[in-house]
């Protein structure tokens, strides 16, 4: 069953599509070989904005508009793919993931089919949640963004139509505020900007502005002798803004932000030039690219899935082979789905296939949400990993409350969700003569852990202003919540003049910053500086790691592993290694060296589990571990610097570590 053609249709809208998924693809597979790939969202946001309020234009502007048409073929369109991936999703998950995992997915289902993802993520975007790359249903949120735009753009733009005039002005006020908002926002709260839809919604209504004008039966450019010179201007332009911002924006660029106008203005170009332009006439609209076009919608729906479960599995990084194999895999399901399930529902003339849609989807959505209660049968892995999971799922998605109480979250100036609280007086007002002072991120908390109470013991107050995910740096000016942190800690600091300043952060991509807060420090008074290096990090939460690799099958967990390890870190340790073994100014503590040797990082400092795992999630060390490690290394490093003597004999819990990591 052929898809009729439209009579606005134009191929090269379809090529267009291709030229948005093509680098999505490429992106979630390579980061680093295709950087930006991931703005062909916002090329498909356009897109959609385009010819969804180019139908509504055209259908009120010949009084032709019906609610039941318009959501009827929107529902034909999005949900039959829709279901088969979250249903799928269900069942796999089921088969794979540990009992905290499934919840997650279940509550990505529930998401997924009310078309609010982007909601779910936003609000579980908390400083220890799960790694994106371990969410099978991520993408959802760009369909929640534009299902939201669907639901409440046709209402707005009926209810001012009657007033013809209005309807200009109204689109353009829409857009500017949506834009002005992304960008005033995107520094103060840069998850909500990007998952939040009216920081997001500029771009699919920049496609709206132009569709008012195509509309509206005018051409895009006047007959003249200069109109394909015009075209092709705009085409180029278009496609060469498309381009930069794949080879030049990153994970690490500000994004949406100013930035999100290369994509959103090289997508507007390249449909304003018309299907005429060369580019849009001889490359959007070859064959290929129409194809891949087509098919765009379930090929970005089933990509990702596959490259998640795939990690999950692997508890690591597939091989590139695998990943290659694995996209090849997404085209041809792709297909399969467009040409067996989209099309023959979307065209199709069965009755009450719509209703039929509208309850598969709803009754996966209430699916998940029971699941995502606990209301559902054990996975297959639920009996073997139960024992460790136990202490890291009450109701914070494998997150231990407790626990993280313990990071003494009144000294943390911004809290796990990411909101500012106000810092008790105790985290900097010694009670004693003598202190310490930690400063950092999450990875300088969790070292205060150990050592606030090891200290005690020796009448030495630790004190802390550490706040998730903003490492130590001493701000130029004060724009954002992590200014506000580190501005506090270091003036607190310079007040109080501890005998020792602990600094710690999570990767090492603040060298610089890093060396400067040491000299401000030293210049200041502070004598005694001790910087730590990282901890071992994993790919997953390490207990799900090993459940799934050695519980499972039935094996010991073993005391040492390098399954899952990030490599990423052991470059962190030897760059940070380098840059400050040798630094006169500053202390450096090799954290990795006392944990991994060549046989592996260890995993546990005993056999009473899950409390003698060394992390609790991917890289924050246990409590035990921490205790372990203040007694065993950082307390006695403090105690040295500040000439007081550690007990006689120690209870370290277990027996020292070879020093070197894996590798050396």
């Amino acid at each position: 069953m052929d898809k009729p053609l439209h009579p606005h249709y134009r191929a090269d809208i379809d090529g267009l599509r291709s030229l948005a998924v093509l680098p999505v693809l490429a992106f979630h597979a390579f980061p680093n070989l295709i950087p930006g790939g991931f703005v062909g969202v916002d090329v498909f946001f356009v897109i959609s904005g385009f010819l969804i309020s180019n139908i509504i234009f055209i259908n009120l502007r010949t009084d032709r508009f019906s609610w039941l048409e318009f959501y009827s073929k929107r529902i034909k369109r999005i949900f039959p793919a829709l279901a088969v991936i979250l249903g799928l999703s269900l069942v796999f998950g089921w088969l794979t993931l540990t009992t905290s995992e499934y919840q997650n997915l279940g509550m990505n289902v529930a998401g997924g089919a009310g078309f609010f993802s982007n909601l779910v993520l936003w609000s579980h975007s908390g400083y220890f949640d799960t790694s994106a790359d371990y969410n099978p249903l991520l993408h959802l949120w760009s369909l929640g963004i534009e299902e939201q735009f669907y639901i409440v753009w046709p209402i707005l733009l009926v209810l001012v139509w009657r007033r013809r005039k209005w309807v200009a002005p109204l689109v353009f006020l829409c857009f500017a505020a949506s834009l002005i908002f992304n960008i005033v926002r995107i520094k103060k709260d840069p998850i909500g900007t990007f998952y939040l839809p009216f920081s997001r919604l500029w771009e699919l209504l920049a496609g709206g502005l132009l569709a008012f004008y195509h509309s509206s039966a005018k051409p895009f450019f006047a007959e003249h002798r200069f109109k394909p010179v015009t075209e092709n201007i705009f085409s180029i332009t278009g496609l060469s803004l498309v381009i930069y911002g794949i080879a030049q924006l990153s994970k690490q660029s500000v994004f949406p932000g100013w930035n999100a106008l290369i994509p959103v203005s090289g997508a507007l170009l390249l449909i304003a030039a018309g299907p005429e332009a060369w580019i849009n006439r001889k490359i959007l609209s070859h064959r290929l690219m129409v194809f891949v076009g087509l098919i765009s919608y379930p090929l970005y729906l089933w990509h990702w899935p596959l490259l998640s479960f795939a990690r999950i599995i692997q508890t690591d990084e597939p091989s590139p082979g695998a990943k290659i194999s694995l996209l090849g895999l997404s085209f041809l399901l792709a297909w399969i789905t467009y040409r067996f399930v989209e099309k023959p529902l979307r065209w199709g003339t069965r009755k009450n296939t719509v209703g039929w849609l509208l309850g598969s989807v709803f009754g996966l959505g209430l699916i998940g949400f029971l699941i995502s209660r606990d209301y559902h049968p054990k996975t297959r892995m639920a009996d073997a990993t139960h024992k460790l999971e136990f202490a890291f799922m009450p109701n914070r998605h494998d997150l231990n409350p407790e626990y993280i109480r313990l990071f003494r979250e009144e000294c943390n100036y911004i809290t796990t969700e990411g909101k500012k609280i106000p810092v008790a007086p105790s985290c900097y007002l010694p009670t004693h003569s003598r202190s310490v002072f930690i400063w950092g991120d999450s990875h300088a908390q969790q070292f205060g852990v150990g050592l606030l109470p090891y200290l005690e013991n020796f009448k030495v107050s630790t004190l802390q202003l550490a706040s998730s995910a903003c490492a130590p740096y001493i701000p130029d000016k004060i724009t954002v919540i992590c200014d506000r942190a580190n501005q506090m800690a270091y003036e607190k600091i310079l007040k109080v003049q501890p005998d020792v300043v602990i600094l710690a952060q999570y990767g090492n991509h603040h060298i610089p910053g890093l060396k400067t807060v040491i000299s401000a420090l030293r210049r200041n008074g502070i004598k005694n500086i001790i910087l730590m290096g990282p901890v071992p990090q994993w790919s997953s939460d390490l207990y799900k790691i090993l459940a799934r690799k050695f519980v499972i099958l039935g094996k010991d967990i073993p005391e040492r592993t390098s399954l899952g390890l990030s490599q990423e870190t052991l470059a962190i340790n030897k760059s940070l290694g380098e840059a400050f073994t040798h630094d006169p100014e500053v202390t450096y503590v090799p954290v990795m060296d006392k944990f991994c040797d060549n046989e592996g990082c260890l995993t546990k400092l005993g056999d009473d589990l899950p409390e003698d795992l060394v992390t609790f999630d991917r890289g924050h060390l246990s409590k035990r571990a921490s205790s372990w490690f203040a007694q065993t290394v950082l307390g006695p490093v403090v105690l040295d610097l500040m000439h007081l003597k550690k007990p006689a004999q120690t209870n370290p819990e277990r027996k020292p570590d070879r020093s070197a990591h894996p590798g050396e």
